[in-house]
């Protein structure tokens, strides 16, 4: 599934992409200035979705949202690179892979084994007899 932002004013449309594949990414794709040649970034869905109601992330990778729009930002060793887009486009963009691929079924699980949750009970409980 893709949405390509239409371009403002001397910014290089970008082209943000999801597959069911990956459910934890969406990538995003800038055309560079070589003709066929895209530089490639990717974005944690959920911090996509987080920061299209508040400012969310990290110094390296910041989502927020802007009059109208969601900013995102990001950094490393080489420079920051800042993307724009209107939220309703991304929110209308989450939604369907979220369609797709469903929070639940992204949820890990973790299956512990029946006697080896005894033993940490039991532990758990004798720390605290310990403790009192």
């Amino acid at each position: 599934m893709k949405l390509r932002q239409a371009p403002a004013r001397h910014m290089q449309p970008v082209m943000f992409s999801f597959d069911a594949a990956e459910p934890f990414v969406v990538r995003l794709e800038v055309q560079t200035s070589v003709e066929g040649i895209f530089a490639k970034f990717n974005v944690s869905r959920e911090l996509l979705a987080n920061g299209s109601g508040v400012a969310a992330g990290d110094l390296k990778h910041r989502v927020y949202p802007d009059d109208g729009q969601i900013v995102i930002n990001l950094t490393d060793e080489k420079g920051t690179i800042t993307f724009r887009a209107l939220r309703i486009n991304i929110d209308a963009f989450l939604g369907q892979t979220y369609q797709i691929r469903p929070v639940q079924a992204d949820a890990p699980s973790l299956d512990v084994d029946p006697s080896l949750a005894a033993a940490l009970d039991a532990w758990i409980e004798h720390s605290l007899k310990e403790a009192s």
